[in-house]
């Protein structure tokens, strides 16, 4: 993005879903860490990933918001609104996977092991889709990127059978842990569901 692509509103949001997608390859970085952290018995080592984030995100926003002072038609007025809350939704997205990666690096005790694994595999699995569902015009991309997240469901009963089965062998400080990854999870899917649909309707909105 640069400030004079906003005299082109078309290209000027073409610009900035290039720079949400950015965004949304530097979230998908943090179930890496987490695996790394786990693997090394470290802290999770994601500094350099929140920073670049949020020296990028002001800069889309701000771009965005000079955007809506222009004369714009009512499909592309339509569009941008869309995009604005594509930006919202991937900050918020940020922020809480940023908090979910501490949560399951933290996480060293043997009975979580397997639990922590799910949460990373599964959302690495959703964050990747989502990844695709954004820099693709193939429009199957959203459709299983929104498939995946409604179905959370009954990937969230699985992993609460696998905490079930294992209760017993978890330590009395890893059960609000276990609790408080639950929260975050659920949330970060139904964020990138929504995020999913935001597309879908865009698409549906240029071809309108």
């Amino acid at each position: 993005i640069y400030d004079q692509a906003v005299n082109d509103p078309e290209t000027a949001m073409d610009l900035a879903e290039k720079e949400q997608l950015r965004l949304l390859q530097l979230i998908s970085e943090y179930m890496d860490a987490v695996r790394a952290a786990r693997a090394a018995h470290s802290s999770l080592d994601s500094t350099a990933t929140h920073n670049a984030f949020f020296i990028l995100a002001p800069e889309v926003h701000s771009f965005l918001n000079d955007l809506v002072q222009q004369n714009l038609a009512y499909q592309t007025s339509e569009r941008l609104l869309n995009i604005l809350n594509r930006q919202n939704l991937i900050v918020s997205l940020e922020e809480n996977v940023y908090q979910l990666a501490q949560a399951l690096a933290q996480a060293r005790s043997d009975a979580l092991g397997r639990l922590v694994q799910s949460f990373v595999e599964g959302l690495d699995t959703i964050l990747l889709t989502a990844v695709d569902a954004m820099e693709s015009s193939d429009r199957s991309e959203v459709t299983l990127l929104i498939a995946i997240t409604e179905d959370r469901g009954s990937l969230m009963e699985k992993i609460r059978n696998t905490y079930l089965a294992n209760e017993k062998t978890l330590e009395a400080q890893d059960k609000p842990t276990l609790l408080y990854v639950t929260i975050l999870f659920e949330r970060i899917v139904w964020m990138l569901g929504r995020l999913g649909t935001l597309r879908r309707n865009e698409a549906q909105l240029l071809i309108s």
